[in-house]
């Protein structure tokens, strides 16, 4: 099986034996693999590159998942304007306590 990004600069190549295997049997396995995506948007292409067998299975994609990671810059911008948005939040409520007294 080979798996591609949009670009096709990365590839994740996979062999898999189907003897002794059968449709209520398939051999299942679990598969993890990571890559960095172009651009907000990526396509990922999953097509297999071994001939089908006469008996109709082979392998098989299941249960994919795809998380994005945040980069260190967005946590920390984020961090930022939280901090930011905590200090703002202070400062206008010591100023109404401030205004509240001197009434």
């Amino acid at each position: 099986m080979l798996i591609k990004t949009s670009r096709n600069d990365y590839e994740f190549n996979k062999t898999y034996d189907i003897t002794g295997k059968t449709r209520s049997n398939m051999g299942w396995q679990n598969q993890s693999w990571q890559f960095v995506a172009d651009s907000l948007s990526t396509d990922i292409k999953f097509y297999s590159n071994h001939p089908v067998n006469t008996a109709g299975w082979g392998m098989t994609l299941d249960n994919v998942s795809v998380n994005a990671v945040p980069e260190p810059l967005t946590i920390l911008g984020a961090g930022s304007a939280i901090g930011f948005g905590v200090s703002f939040k202070r400062k206008l409520a010591n100023r109404k306590n401030k205004t509240k007294t001197n009434s």
